[in-house]
């Protein structure tokens, strides 16, 4: 929440003028805690309008739904083997 207090102040200071500021959600990982807390599979119609509003409060207008694609096997698996990016993915969650 502090980060996104932060980002929006320097958001802010950049210009005199009205900006628009958008937030990215990474929509796999919000979707795979969401699907843990509900002990089912969730989907995007499941995250609570009290969390997005949250969002709008800190004065950003748009959501950016990162990853909200599907992927077949062989993306996967390609994912899964490249150890750079499983190293990256796990620092970025680790934040």
């Amino acid at each position: 929440m502090i980060k996104l207090r932060r980002l929006k102040e320097q958001c802010r200071r950049k210009t005199k003028n009205k900006i628009y500021v958008y937030y990215q959600i990474n929509s796999r990982v919000l979707l795979t805690k969401l699907s843990s807390d509900l002990g089912r599979k969730a989907a995007l119609d499941d995250i609570d309008d009290k969390e997005l509003q949250r969002f709008a409060d800190l004065g950003f207008e748009w959501i950016w739904m990162l990853s909200v694609w599907t992927t077949g096997g062989k993306g996967r698996s390609v994912s899964l083997t490249n150890p750079q990016w499983h190293k990256e993915f796990q620092e970025t969650i680790s934040i």
